[in-house]
């Protein structure tokens, strides 16, 4: 939306009149430069803000995902050492 209003701002400037020279964009555009520089400025910050947001999304993710690889290597782990106990309790009692 903010865009529309940028644009429509410096084409009012034109009062209806489509430009008939670069030169009257370049006006048109140099008198709005402040609406301009604020909406560029306005869209780099909301451009941060999301790769602020995606990094610490992606982040969470990945730690989430290294808790849960963690805990099924830790269980895994856990039942072959109980697998290793039941067979060697086997071998014992079978010879």
């Amino acid at each position: 939306m903010a865009v529309i209003n940028t644009l429509k701002k410096i084409l009012s400037s034109f009062n209806g009149q489509t430009p008939s020279t670069g030169k009257e964009v370049e006006d048109a555009f140099n008198d709005n430069f402040e609406t301009v520089r604020q909406f560029v400025n306005g869209i780099s910050n909301q451009l941060s803000a999301l790769d602020t947001a995606l990094r610490k999304l992606i982040n969470d993710e990945i730690n989430s995902l290294n808790t849960t690889l963690r805990q099924v290597i830790s269980t895994e782990v856990s039942n072959l050492k109980q697998l290793i106990n039941n067979i060697s309790d086997w071998e014992q009692t079978k010879w």
